[in-house]
């Protein structure tokens, strides 16, 4: 009788190693999956920021360079209207950055441009915005890398 029932335990461990052994394996294979998944989303969401701030910065950029450039009103408005288009942007990625140095920098190109249609009685001015303006769009810049090449929270 001994036998037999030895062999049974062995079959029952044996049974239940193997299915133990099938189901760590897929727990490792859900982790994983997992964590592809999440690095998938962290590159697809700094991949959507990148492309949204380098929006930001080449329109604002843009800007600066027409009021050197001293183009018509029209135009001035146009860039003024893209740049705060793309801010918006930024505001539902990164609400807390859209507050700060963002804001400071469209409250300057509204100034900028409303200095520059009224040229040249403002020209002083107009070069002391713009150098502020220039600051405060470097300031960003460098937020803004900052913000892209911060290390995942995993």
């Amino acid at each position: 009788m001994n036998p037999t029932w030895l062999t049974i335990v062995v079959a029952v461990i044996g049974v239940l190693g193997t299915l133990s052994a099938g189901w760590l394996t897929g727990r490792r294979a859900d982790r994983a999956t997992n964590a592809d998944r999440a690095a998938r989303q962290l590159e697809e969401e700094r991949s959507l920021k990148r492309a949204t701030y380098a929006d930001v910065l080449r329109t604002a950029r843009t800007l600066d360079r027409r009021v050197a450039a001293s183009r018509s009103a029209t135009e001035l408005d146009d860039v003024l209207e893209q740049l705060l288009s793309a801010a918006s942007h930024v505001e539902l990625l990164s609400p807390e950055l859209a507050s700060g140095l963002l804001s400071t920098v469209i409250d300057l190109a509204e100034r900028l441009v409303d200095l520059a249609k009224r040229r040249p009685a403002t020209n002083e001015v107009i070069d002391e915005t713009r150098a502020d303006y220039t600051s405060a769009l470097d300031d960003l810049t460098h937020r803004l890398h900052t913000e892209i090449s911060r290390p995942s929270p995993h």
